[in-house]
């Protein structure tokens, strides 16, 4: 490495250090080209998304560390959701970006618009419309690596995040992303019905619609539906926490008699 080079490097490092730092969650839709002929009103229905995320982003709001409003941009197909806040709030501000995400993932796919993407945070800048940065950069290179309806934190986000017990919007499992094996991250809980439980049969129902169900979007079908059972079961340490429960009641039991 010559020193052109080394000055190069500190210099990316100079102004990606005056960037502020937060939050950034990009989806976007999949099947998009070729819409219109199972969706006539697509244009109509993302903008419902893009609205309903502007109305839900309000939760952010006096956070503890949050810098400014959050900001939520269209390009196409694609949605970018940018919350400006200091380093130790990004695994707040990352649960609350995924209590969004998860209100829309189920009714826009019910509307014909399955989302796929993920969360990051880290370094950006967003001015008029236009938004450069670290954070931005990694959100782009992994926003579509996918092979699922989704969404799922990036490596930056996985370092920094810190998910608290009453979490509910995130869980860790390895998503299939293509040609990258089994690598596990935290990905968006959805799918749920107004009581809280993993709605299966309205998820086949809305996928259903989305057809022809070529190879290609078959595979994201069954790869979207096995997380979602993955979420209807419990995992090996619910079930642990819940022999524990119980066998803490039988002891009570005994000895209360």
């Amino acid at each position: 490495m010559d020193i052109s080079e080394t000055e190069q490097i500190i210099s990316n490092a100079e102004i990606a250090s005056a960037f502020p730092g937060g939050v950034i969650s990009f989806v976007d839709v999949l099947g998009w080209q070729g819409i219109y002929y199972r969706n006539r009103n697509a244009i109509e229905d993302l903008k419902n998304v893009l609205n309903q995320i502007r109305s839900e982003a309000g939760i952010l709001r006096g956070l503890h560390g949050v810098q400014s409003e959050t900001s939520t941009l269209s390009i196409s197909d694609s949605i970018g959701v940018f919350t400006l806040c200091d380093k130790n709030a990004y695994s707040i501000v990352l649960e609350k970006h995924g209590e969004i995400l998860s209100k829309i993932m189920g009714s826009s796919l019910g509307s014909g618009l399955p989302l796929r993407g993920t969360c990051t945070v880290g370094e950006f800048q967003l001015s008029e419309g236009i938004f450069v940065g670290p954070a931005v950069d990694e959100a782009a290179g992994w926003y579509n690596q996918a092979d699922w309806i989704g969404v799922h934190m990036t490596p930056s986000a996985e370092l920094m995040y810190q998910k608290s017990a009453n979490s509910l919007h995130w869980k860790l499992y390895a998503p299939p992303l293509r040609g990258l094996g089994q690598w596990k991250f935290h990905c968006l809980v959805w799918g749920g019905s107004k009581s809280g439980l993993i709605n299966l049969e309205a998820v086949r129902l809305h996928l259903s619609n989305l057809g022809p169900v070529t190879p290609n979007i078959a595979g994201k079908h069954i790869n979207t539906l096995d997380f979602l059972k993955s979420l209807a079961s419990p995992s090996k340490a619910d079930r642990r926490i819940e022999f524990a429960r119980r066998a803490r009641r039988r002891s009570k039991n005994r000895v209360s008699t």
